[in-house]
């Protein structure tokens, strides 16, 4: 958890680097890789849309969540409507991954740190003003449990 601060704090000064291209995102999602809510920060590689990174923290259960990973924009139209794919790891505590995020479990085990792992695969919407917005479908799969049935829908500025 401490390294992905250090790592976060060393290279945001290259990430905000004034640019002609909108290279980031920023954007809160319901749902999704984050669990419940997350605010999330995406850096593009390239010049046109195409491999992203993302970090984000986000809720569940009342609980923090770290979701880190990796997207891929497929362009559909004029750089504005894409099929996104990605794969990201979510850091949380194992009682949220075991109760479906909603109920607390007495059991002191499930009090540890446990990553899960969300593959997706959704539409993303970018305005030429810089607006952003996603839907995902992102079943998300640990030790202790899968979800096929899970969604989420996110919107964001670009800059």
């Amino acid at each position: 958890m401490k390294l992905c601060l250090v790592l976060l704090i060393f290279s945001l000064p290259s990430f905000l680097s004034a640019q002609k291209s909108k290279k980031n995102t920023a954007y809160v999602q319901l749902w999704g890789n984050g669990l419940i809510v997350s605010a999330n920060y995406e850096r593009q590689f390239t010049n046109k849309p195409g491999l992203n990174a993302q970090i984000g923290v986000g809720l569940g259960n009342y609980k923090p969540t770290v979701p880190i990973g990796l997207n891929y924009l497929f362009n559909l139209k004029n750089q504005k409507s894409f099929i996104e794919t990605g794969f990201s790891v979510v850091l949380a505590e194992k009682n949220l991954f075991y109760n479906d995020f909603v109920f607390a479990t007495p059991d002191p085990i499930l009090k540890e740190y446990s990553t899960g792992y969300v593959p997706s695969i959704g539409y993303r919407y970018h305005a030429s003003k810089g607006f952003m917005l996603k839907i995902i479908y992102s079943p998300f799969f640990t030790k202790l449990k899968s979800n096929w049935a899970y969604y989420g829908i996110g919107m964001g500025w670009r800059f």
